[in-house]
């Protein structure tokens, strides 16, 4: 499903010193992965849209500066990121200093909105919605490993309130979700979950609970047939061939089987 085409086209920024990179090339390469894809389910979706009053909720949307990247060839109504009050304070502190793109933020203060916010509560996130959004207009819906590191209830509760806002209009609402599972190897997600507990103290509630890319749909409570899917790995073997041979280039691996491992543990979801 992707062409190089895609990739060179102004939405895409390559990772043309992916090699510098202190990362390691599976992480460098995942990374690459996850990044064009999003993007070119995004850019599909805007494409497909090609109307005016466009709506997006980037749920922890953590450094993501995509707004700036589409605002000039999509006619945003309403575009907000969300995550928590610390995030957001260094975002707006870079975004202000000497940046251009601040320029852009005060001038599109009407439709641009960095939100500081706990997704955990859901009653100021209901209130958010409802005051934000206009359920007449289309509205695509990010979570970027958002939803692994919240509790499931808190979750479903977010899922409930973007689905009943959209209830009467429910092909106006579009997911675009990227996570981990724990796959049917559930020992690779319990090494996953423990090495991020010790080394970076951080908990995913759901990882070891979702094991396959069915079970993760199920949690969006939307008809099977609206909901689309697949694995990192599924992607990376649609790229083309002159695609792996530049990456290949800019990312040295003398094993595919531990790329296919990880890559066979996140998933992209979307509606």
């Amino acid at each position: 499903p992707f062409h190089q085409q895609n990739f060179d086209s102004p939405g895409f920024s390559h990772s043309g010193d992916m090699g510098r990179n202190q990362s390691s090339p599976i992480m460098n390469i995942g990374t690459y992965l996850r990044t064009i894809c999003i993007d070119h389910l995004l850019l599909e979706k805007f494409d497909i849209l090609h109307m005016p009053n466009v709506q997006v909720i980037n749920l922890g949307c953590g450094s993501d500066l995509r707004y700036f990247q589409y605002r000039s060839s999509v006619q945003f109504h309403k575009y907000l990121d969300i995550d928590f009050a610390d995030s957001v304070k260094m975002k707006t502190k870079i975004l202000k200093s000497d940046n251009p793109l601040y320029k852009q933020t005060e001038s599109d203060s009407h439709i641009y909105k960095l939100v500081p916010m706990n997704l955990n509560n859901g009653s100021e996130f209901e209130n958010l919605v409802h005051q934000e959004i206009n359920p007449d207009f289309p509205l695509v819906v990010i979570s970027e490993c958002c939803f692994c590191y919240m509790e499931d209830k808190k979750v479903d509760d977010l899922i409930q309130i973007i689905n009943s806002t959209y209830n009467q209009n429910k092909q106006m609402l579009h997911w675009v979700c990227y996570d981990p599972i724990s796959g049917k190897d559930t020992k690779f997600g319990e090494i996953m979950y423990q090495n991020l507990l010790m080394t970076r103290n951080l908990k995913m509630h759901t990882l070891l609970q979702y094991n396959s890319l069915q079970r993760y749909q199920e949690r969006f409570h939307l008809p099977q047939e609206l909901m689309h899917g697949s694995t990192m790995w599924d992607m990376y073997t649609h790229l083309e061939k002159g695609e792996k041979i530049r990456l290949s280039q800019c990312e040295f691996l003398d094993e595919l089987e531990e790329l296919k491992i990880i890559l066979t543990h996140y998933i992209i979801v979307y509606t």
